[in-house]
């Protein structure tokens, strides 16, 4: 189903039972409304019709707690390429700032003064109220253009328009409108004279995002997200402008061997989600500052002498040619110390990753993990560190568990992809054969008591993968 078809669907279902609703918002607007996947869809109504909706597949969300207002919520149904977006007001409200600053009371009104759309069949306001309602935004929403307010005039009279604004604002107020109108259009100061009388200022106990953002050092730190690293400050998230889910949110994990698609399934489901929904995703592999700041160091040095000589280079292919297992076998001196100190920064980073989706899950967030540590089963992203009789090498191996041993997350669905090796192989070449093969046999044992685990053949079509979890999800949520 298309988005314009669910819509259509919606306000036939409010035909159908004999209940008032209309596309609220200028109806230059509908078409962009009805077709484009990323706007979503202003319903107006005397109740929430939650039963309506949720017969037609819809399913309640909640807005970021600094959006949050009353009498307006939101509503998501899956569509072809996408989502479709009710946001269904009882009440209308307008202003500059997060929570908006004025309540219009004029919805009983404004159902009760409707026509239907000719191109669409959608019930929209007539024009003299709708020019009403465009005139009042205007002057309290930046986003509102003088040239769409005096394009809007064009549909109706000044007469016309005098005659509904006395009807909700009074007789005086609408001659004045009337007055000023006939000289142009009112400056936004001009028309809050007239107006601001006849609204109801919001005491609202949200804030807006600049105070909300400020209000702690954590929100400081998020404004500044983009242009930090990751690894300087994992805990540092963008603050989210997405949906959250009404309860608890949802962990969603994919794991698999090497080559298997891990990658491109969770950054296609993100993709498919982060338009409206408060979504994250967390990679779970390497990346920690350590190993970042060794590789960078390693080529600024042979940069410097003019490039990696051949014994370096055949160096390097050989060890390409060794298993994981070799490789830390094969570690000795000040190289040993400084991989141990990256893998002991990696697991503390997978703990505070850990603990933020712990968090951001108890606060409605949606969040994919591209792998997922797998504390009881050897190479899949848990501890690595052996222990070899070494003092040295036995405090790292305590210190790496420690951090693992405070690891506590379960994932609500697992994506588990299960590859032919050789297949996985030929898609990553660069990686060894019988690693791969040796995580595929691991991935096998591994176990996840508390969570629903979907067995996924991974040589399947990638689109028919993605609209599979899709459905799981959504399923799920």
């Amino acid at each position: 189903m298309k988005k314009r078809e669910a819509v259509l669907e919606v306000f036939e279902a409010f035909h159908k039972r004999g209940q008032l609703a209309c596309y609220w918002k200028s109806p230059q607007g509908l078409n962009d409304a009805l077709d484009i996947l990323k706007k979503d869809v202003d319903l107006l109504c005397k109740r929430e019709p939650t039963e309506l909706l949720v017969e037609l597949g819809f399913k309640k969300f909640r807005a970021q707690e600094r959006h949050q207002l009353r009498g307006v919520t939101n509503w998501v149904k899956p569509v072809e390429g996408g989502f479709c977006h009710l946001h269904v007001h009882e009440r209308i409200y307008t202003g500059t700032t997060a929570p908006l600053t004025h309540r219009l009371p004029w919805v009983e009104y404004i159902l009760h003064h409707c026509e239907v759309d000719s191109e669409t069949g959608i019930p929209i306001p007539i024009p003299e109220v709708d020019f009403i309602l465009l005139l009042t935004r205007y002057a309290f929403e930046k986003k509102i253009t003088e040239e769409l307010v005096r394009e809007s005039m064009k549909r109706t009279t000044i007469e016309k328009i005098v005659e509904h604004t006395s009807l909700v604002l009074g007789k005086r107020r609408g001659k004045k409108i009337g007055k000023k109108l006939r000289k142009g259009i009112p400056s936004r100061n001009e028309i809050q004279s007239l107006v601001k009388n006849g609204l109801e200022e919001v005491k609202s106990p949200t804030l807006s995002s600049g105070y909300f953002a400020a209000r702690s050092l954590r929100g400081i730190g998020r404004l500044s997200y983009s242009k930090l690293k990751h690894e300087l400050l994992p805990e540092l998230r963008p603050l989210s402008k997405g949906l959250s889910t009404e309860k608890r949110g949802l962990v969603v994990a994919v794991v698999g061997a090497d080559g298997s698609g891990k990658s491109t399934l969770s950054a296609s489901l993100e993709e498919w989600l982060i338009d409206f929904f408060d979504v994250h995703k967390v990679y779970f592999g390497r990346g920690d500052a350590i190993s970042a700041t060794w590789q960078t160091l390693a080529q600024a040095k042979w940069a410097l002498r003019g490039g990696i000589p051949d014994s370096k280079l055949r160096e390097g292919k050989q060890r390409e040619q060794m298993t994981m297992v070799q490789k830390r076998g094969n570690e000795q001196g000040i190289k040993r110390v400084v991989r141990n100190l990256s893998r002991i920064a990696l697991a503390e980073r997978k703990l505070r990753d850990a603990n933020w989706v712990n968090d951001a899950r108890e606060n409605g967030a949606i969040i994919v993990t591209d792998r997922f540590p797998l504390i009881d089963v050897d190479l899949m992203d848990g501890a690595i560190i052996e222990v070899d009789g070494s003092t040295s090498q036995n405090i790292f191996s305590t210190a790496e568990k420690a951090f693992f041993s405070k690891l506590n997350l379960n994932p609500d669905i697992v994506f588990r992809l299960t590859i032919s090796p050789e297949i996985a192989w030929a898609r990553k070449q660069d990686h060894n054969l019988e690693d791969i093969r040796a995580k595929t046999e691991a991935l096998k044992d591994a176990k996840f008591a508390h969570s629903l685990v979907i067995e996924v053949d991974a040589s399947e079509p990638a689109e028919k993968i993605l609209n599979d979890a899709k459905q799981v999800i959504w399923d799920a949520l």
